[in-house]
């Protein structure tokens, strides 16, 4: 303490805490300034997320009406097969059938 009576050393600690009230107040101005950051943060990362979930849900509608097309597409491709196979038979047939009654026309009388 000062000899005066400590007036010197109790003016230092009245400056001391002005500036200590003043940070504390800046620390709770900045506080406030990140809480409404990361308030924002956290609206823009729920906005981002729900719109991956309706996305994923746009996909995954989509890859459905693919896998549907695809098993209509493979059902098609199927029964043409099926079909073709027969189809050298069936002409055979036919072209047999028709030497057969040219034949018969010009050859039976």
């Amino acid at each position: 303490m000062n000899a005066g009576g400590g007036g010197v050393d109790k003016e230092m600690d009245e400056e001391t805490k002005k500036k200590v009230d003043v940070e504390i107040a800046n620390i709770i101005a900045m506080s406030g300034k990140l809480t409404t950051e990361a308030g924002k943060l956290s609206a823009e990362t729920a906005k981002v997320n729900a719109d991956i979930i309706a996305m994923s849900g746009k996909l995954t509608a989509e890859a459905g009406k693919l896998s549907a097309e695809t098993a209509k597409v493979n059902a098609e491709t199927m029964k043409i097969n099926s079909e073709n196979k027969y189809y050298p038979i069936i002409v055979t047939a036919t072209a047999t059938l028709a030497i057969v009654g040219l034949a018969r026309l010009f050859f039976d009388s």
